[in-house]
């Protein structure tokens, strides 16, 4: 049976992020994430400032070895590759009577899809991302944790299938999807009891 220590909220809506080509179905929540850490942006923009800084100063130097200007400009473009990877990173996440969907923009081109008769546990939980995932994006867990798939911050919604695996889906809304979570469940109930 579903154990879901939470519930639906939202009237139900349609959801902005669905692909242009299927059809779209009603949503009760969705959520998009981007990579929207103070911190990494100011790590960013110090590295690409210094390397930058180090091509430029490289190329007007008349003293300087082509060998190390060509370095300077390959971690130069890497690094500007790795940056524009942060910015178009994405994890859109929508919960339906159907089930959960995510996708992890551009990893994910297509949703990824997790019917509620799968689960047999789903909740939201706070968690450690360093400790017990190694960090944010697409990761997979330490200790038998599962894996996980978040952008920021340390909550997340915790799904535990039926054959035990589980995965963790990063959340910047922890209290609103506890509350959705909530409502569903006792709408399933409800609707359980009434047929």
């Amino acid at each position: 049976s579903l154990r879901l220590p939470v519930v639906f909220y939202f009237a139900v809506r349609y959801s902005p992020y669905h692909p242009a080509n299927s059809m779209e179905q009603t949503v009760f929540y969705a959520e998009r994430q981007s990579v929207n850490q103070t911190w990494v942006w100011l790590l960013l923009a110090i590295v690409n400032a210094v390397l930058l800084g180090a091509v430029v100063y490289s190329v007007l130097m008349p003293d300087a070895r082509e060998q190390s200007t060509s370095g300077l400009m390959i971690a130069a473009v890497l690094m500007l590759l790795v940056t524009l990877l942060c910015y178009a990173v994405r994890l859109d996440t929508e919960l339906s009577d159907d089930g959960v969907r995510y996708r992890y923009i551009p990893f994910h081109r297509a949703w990824r899809v997790i019917s509620w008769e799968s689960v047999t546990e789903c909740y939201v939980r706070t968690y450690s991302p360093i400790g017990d995932y190694g960090g944010w994006g697409l990761r997979w867990g330490l200790s038998g944790r599962g894996n996980a798939v978040n952008v920021s911050g340390n909550h997340g919604l915790q799904l535990v299938y039926g054959n035990g695996k589980k995965l963790l889906i990063g959340t910047q809304q922890p209290e609103l999807l506890t509350n959705v979570l909530i409502e569903h469940t006792l709408r399933m109930q409800k609707h359980s009891t009434d047929s």
